[in-house]
């Protein structure tokens, strides 16, 4: 049903109209707001309307820049005169001094605010996405990134986010952006993240692209460029900053440190370390932010070209927008088949957010949905633009809604919608208004995860009017907040508000007493079960426990709470006595079981005091750290900690590579940095003993010049550290070699400036393959703990290799597997011949008939297996039926050539049919006992076709039993053949049939290609 514009009523329908309802009546104006009617307006804009500055500056470029476009939404007045929404608008209005176009909506029910803009928000990068424009997200990165660095905002705070003109305008202006981010996300393992890597990618390649490349190249290989390399040298402060748990570089400082190394690129200068100070401290003054060399900027052709463009399109007004008049607005009731029309046509379609569309069907199907104004919008080649959800939804939830229709909306009006954050949900206080409605919508959307969302729901989150219902009907929780605020300090406030809203549900008696006590944790003798919870509560909240393990922890807490009241027969006395009379009053003695639901295993409850450290959990290991090493402060003994834990997942990582195993040259290489990683060093080297020069092989290292991998090699013994660990077995730590009179400093230790090292063994499952050596250029020591990460790693190592090399051997293996397969048919096949002749060689001596028959025959299914068996073919893919039974026919045929005088074996085959491996064995046999069988009832010719069926294959043997006397069929059970051949086909799930025509005997076996029956 379609209505004109202009004024639209609306009738009950089957979903979203509580039954009773008064049919609405919505007017919709086409107008030019001016100013002073946008000023006249705000004065009835809605309580609680506040100032969005981010989004009213956007719209006011927008604007002033005449490139407001005109996108549906209406400006939304009650019948009551509020101001609805459009505040923001207006706001901008105001502002920019100009007009702009918008509809506006009359006459809307009052109580639709809650359902306006429950969108969820759109982002710029997934307008770009929705128009084809790849690496949509990392491009509108990467010009945010690089206008907050024209602006300086990079460091002095975040701002507002570009307006959707300015990036339009930049992205048409400067088109290598696209081809930047795609060159960037090539290099995807350089340790630059993908943000700061794709800006250096950008800018550098405006100033110096080979320098810029040369840059990126040193930061991922460091080994392969002079150790004062601007390059090598951001690679070790990037490495040095995130060993270091207390300086976790952010990207700003990533970029800002890039920008400096690029600059010492371009300058030719020799640095001796690339740093940047963010922030003041440590008696050094904060750093500009960097400005690379030469680097002309973004092309920004500025607002005067929009606003040329603007004043140049032949479908604007005065300001350069489409006017409102050109659109044609309707309302309709939208059922299941029209909504699925109008989502055909949403041609370029935005992800659909699937929790988002449940919420709008349960509140569809439910009866909360309300006609609000808002429109669903059709551009002018009629694609869908906004309103893909409801339509959606209207499908799910297989009903009907009333919903505005505007046609004729620029095609640009999609990248203007749900820009601005979702609203939040408003909510009434039905005795008067209140503060923290995010806190109450909290505590109601936890209250209907936990007791009214189904198992089929996805989302976590409550519709607007779901949230508005669930307030209105328990008011209580209102009054809870303030008690969730005073808790903060023991768990959410809205974990706390709704926790104790159960538990006065299920005996109000015992929960004021509880709350209070748990409140305040006066007058609770030692051990009580309150003191225990609140300590345990405390600790969930340090670890920022989830919601879920909080509330369990409270009920669990309540539970074991009234156990201890029932077995002491009441609470405490002192407890008791501070509970006034009046609390008692305001408990709603309301009964659910809701504790069942909510109740999962919590943590174990720590009784601890509340000024314990951060974590209980890290207290035994900080503490056997500050006995192992003398770590000035707790904060050392926290970052050794933290840097063993870093180790630990280092050799587990390594583990796992090490079992995928590979190629041994890269486990090594591996190995080698993650050394060198683990212990903060630049150099480290894998190893292995040459048992032919009795000599080490350096194989895989990381920091050394080139030329020393591959090509080093280093005696077995004392005369070096390697060697004499290796030649002892044992680990060897020399923390001052220039004090070490035990071994030697060789030229290549002395060339890289090595001042301690440290060797560990790595074992082999007979001899020891080699040694894992690092080597530190600092004063310092390794530590004990150092030596146990390397000697896992060598062992990971070893294991590696060991796989490595039953790998090879299992291929070798794998390569002679033909060979030794066919040397066994060969001898198969020739026991089968031995028995062949034998069996034949019997038959011709005995006299009876029968017996000689018996003989006859058995000697030819021998045979018939001695074929079969000898193209047994050991593999996995499929294989040319035809070539296989020509293959069987012509074993069978040379193997009886004495026993075929004058008999011919035709063969027809459908051409380009495969069979599974695991059928030929059986299609073998079928085939070898068939031709046994004719050859047994005939004297003439023998014919075999193979062809495919609807339901399989079917294999026919035709034999013309010439000059004999035609044989009856013989029962299976009476035929040692018939019996085989029924078997095998029954088996395998096939038929078997025999027919004749005259002189012609066809034996037919019918059988599924398939997997064979279980």
């Amino acid at each position: 049903m379609t209505i004109p514009a202009r004024m639209l009523a609306a009738t009950p329908s089957a979903l979203g109209q509580t039954a009773g309802r008064v049919p609405q009546r919505i007017s919709f104006e086409a107008c030019s707001m001016t100013p002073q009617e946008a000023d006249a307006l705000l004065a009835s804009r809605r309580h609680g309307a506040h100032r969005q500055d981010a989004t009213v500056a956007a719209y006011r470029q927008a604007m002033i820049e005449r490139q407001w476009i005109l996108n549906g939404m209406p400006l939304i007045i009650s019948r009551s005169g509020v101001l609805l929404d459009g505040v923001q608008r207006l706001l901008a209005c105001c502002d920019a001094g100009v007009a702009f176009p918008t509809f506006v909506a009359r006459d809307v029910d009052d109580d639709v605010l809650h359902t306006i803009d429950q969108h969820r928000r759109r982002s710029l990068a997934d307008i770009l996405g929705a128009r084809g424009v790849p690496n949509a997200h990392a491009l509108m990165a990467l010009m945010i990134r690089l206008m907050r660095y024209e602006d300086g905002s990079l460091v002095h705070g975040l701002g507002p986010s570009p307006s959707w003109a300015r990036t339009q305008r930049i992205l048409g202006a400067n088109p290598s952006l696209e081809q930047d981010v795609a060159t960037s996300l090539q290099m995807a393992g350089s340790p630059l993240p993908e943000p700061v890597r794709t800006a250096i990618v950008h800018m550098g390649y405006r100033v110096d692209q080979a320098k810029t490349e040369r840059l990126l190249q040193a930061v991922r290989y460091p080994e392969a460029f002079p150790l004062d390399d601007p390059g090598a040298l951001l690679r070790l402060e990037i490495d040095r900053l995130r060993e270091d748990p207390t300086t976790m570089p952010s990207q700003t400082k990533l970029f800002a440190l890039a920008i400096k190394a690029l600059n010492a690129l371009l300058r030719d200068e020799k640095l001796r370390r690339i740093a940047w100070v963010e922030s003041p401290g440590t008696g050094r003054p904060a750093e500009d932010f960097p400005q690379l060399d030469s680097y002309p900027g973004l092309i920004d052709p500025g607002p005067e070209a929009s606003l040329a463009a603007a004043e140049g399109s032949p479908a604007t007004s005065g300001h350069g927008a489409v006017l409102p008049g050109q659109c044609q607005v309707s309302l309709e009731r939208i059922d299941q088949q029209q909504a699925g029309e109008y989502l055909a046509m949403n041609v370029t379609e935005r992800g659909l957010i699937k929790t988002h569309m449940d919420g709008l069907a349960r509140d569809m199907a439910a009866g909360r949905w309300m006609l609000n104004a808002q429109p669903i919008c059709f551009s002018r080649s009629g694609r869908l633009i906004n309103g893909q959800h409801r339509l959606m939804a209207v499908v799910a939830a297989r009903g009907s809604i009333e919903v505005p229709v505007i046609r004729g909306l620029p095609e640009e009006a999609y990248a203007t919608y749900d820009i601005q954050a979702k609203r939040p949900p408003p909510v009434e206080d039905p005795q008067g208004s209140f503060g923290d409605q995010a806190l109450a919508a909290a505590m109601a959307n936890l209250l209907w995860r936990q007791e009214r969302r189904s198992p089929a729901t996805r989302s976590k989150k409550a519709t607007t009017a779901e949230i508005r219902q669930i307030l209105l009907e328990f008011p209580r929780l209102l009054e809870l907040r303030g008690f969730g605020r005073r808790m903060v300090a023991y768990g959410r406030a809205s974990v706390m508000g709704y926790g104790a809203f159960v538990i006065e549900r299920e005996d109000p008696a015992q929960a004021g007493i509880f709350l209070r006590a748990l409140d305040t944790g006066a007058d609770l003798p030692g051990g009580h079960p309150i003191l225990t919870l609140r300590t345990q509560m405390q600790r969930l909240r340090r670890e920022r426990a989830s919601q879920e393990e909080q509330l369990a922890a409270l009920l669990n807490g309540w539970q074991r709470y009234k156990a201890h009241a029932a077995a002491c027969d009441g609470p405490h006395p002192a407890v008791t006595a501070r509970i006034e009379a009046g609390d008692r009053a305001r408990v709603r003695a309301v009964a659910l079981p809701v504790l069942d639901r909510a109740v999962v295993a919590p943590r174990p409850a720590v009784d601890a005091p509340p000024d314990q450290p951060p974590s209980p959990i890290l207290a035994p290991y900080l503490a056997q750290a500050s006995a192992a090493a003398p770590y000035g402060t707790a904060a050392d003994a926290t970052a050794e900690l933290l840097r063993r834990t870093r180790q630990q997942s280092m050799v587990a990582g390594f583990g796992r590579i090490a079992l995928r195993g590979g190629d041994q040259g890269a486990l090594m290489q591996e190995a080698a940095r993650l050394a060198a990683e683990g212990v903060r060093t630049a150099l480290a080297m894998v190893l292995q003993h040459d048992p032919a020069t009795d000599t080490l092989v350096l194989r895989a290292g990381i920091g050394w010049r080139a030329g020393v991998v591959g090509h080093t090699r280093l005696p077995v013994g004392p005369s070096s550290p390697a060697g004499f660990a290796f030649a002892t077995r044992t680990s060897i730590v020399c923390n001052d070699l220039a004090a070490e009179r035990r071994f030697g400093l060789s030229t290549l230790l002395a060339e890289h400036g090595v001042r301690r090292q440290a060797n560990v063994l790595i074992e082999g499952a007979g001899a020891p393959f080699g040694v894992l050596e690092v080597d530190h250029a600092a004063d310092g020591a390794f530590s004990s703990g150092d030596i146990s990460f390397l000697a896992a790693l060598a062992n990971i190592l070893a294991l590696g290799i060991e796989r490595g090399r039953e790998a090879a051997q299992r291929d070798r293996l794998m390569a002679e597997r033909p060979l030794l397969l066919a040397e066994g048919r060969h001898r198969v096949r020739d026991g089968l011949q031995l028995v062949h002749t034998i069996l034949t060689l019997e038959a011709h001596g005995v006299e009876s008939l029968a017996a000689r028959r018996v003989l006859d025959t058995t000697a030819r299914r021998i045979m018939g297996v001695a074929a079969v068996y000898e193209r047994l073919d050991h593999t996995d893919t499929p294989v040319d039926i035809g070539a296989y039974l020509a293959g069987v026919v012509e074993a069978l045929r040379a193997g009886l050539d004495g026993r075929l005088p004058r008999r011919r074996i035709g063969l027809d085959v459908e051409p380009g049919v495969t069979v599974p491996p695991n059928r030929l064995q059986v299609l073998g046999l079928l085939l070898a006992e068939l031709l046994s069988t004719a050859l047994g009832r005939g004297g003439g010719d023998i014919r075999v076709r193979f062809a495919r069926t609807p339901t399989g294959a079917r294999l026919e043997v035709e034999n013309e039993e010439t000059g004999l006397e035609p044989l009856p069929d013989p029962e299976p059970s009476a035929d040692v053949g018939m019996h085989l051949i029924a078997t095998l086909l029954q088996e395998q799930g096939g038929v078997f049939t025999l027919t004749r025509d005259g002189p012609r005997t066809r034996f037919i076996a019918a059988f599924p290609l398939g997997a064979p029956p279980s």
